[in-house]
């Protein structure tokens, strides 16, 4: 059973290394279009986007910083949206940094875990 999970995991690495590029681009083409052109918020594009999004976190290794930037910077446009009471769009935008914070802190506690034993 271990050489098999050693198999699919190297092979799903290396797939991503080799299209890491494109895979984002695809997260931010599909991000674009649930945010601007779906109406309402549908639980299962939200969660197929929210496990594509830790996959390129997990591809990049991105740090929590960069993702607490990240949610700060959709935060904006959040309350630009809500200003101009486009409040459909505003409410996406607080949903996408929500979910950023949530893996930062979720990120930064198994850390904290894995370092203390």
């Amino acid at each position: 059973m271990n050489k098999m999970s050693n198999f699919i995991s190297g092979k799903i690495k290396s797939f991503a290394e080799k299209y890491k590029l494109p895979l984002t681009v695809i997260f931010f083409i599909f991000f674009v279009i649930d945010i601007f052109l779906v109406k309402f918020i549908y639980d299962l594009i939200v969660l197929f986007l929210f496990g594509f999004l830790i996959f390129i976190i997990w591809l990049y290794r991105w740090q929590n910083h960069f993702l607490v930037e990240l949610g700060v910077i959709l935060l904006l446009p959040a309350a630009l949206f809500s200003i101009f009471k486009n409040y459909s769009i505003a409410e996406k935008f607080a949903l996408w940094s929500y979910l950023l914070f949530t893996i930062s802190v979720t990120k930064e506690i198994l850390g904290e875990i894995r370092k203390n034993g």
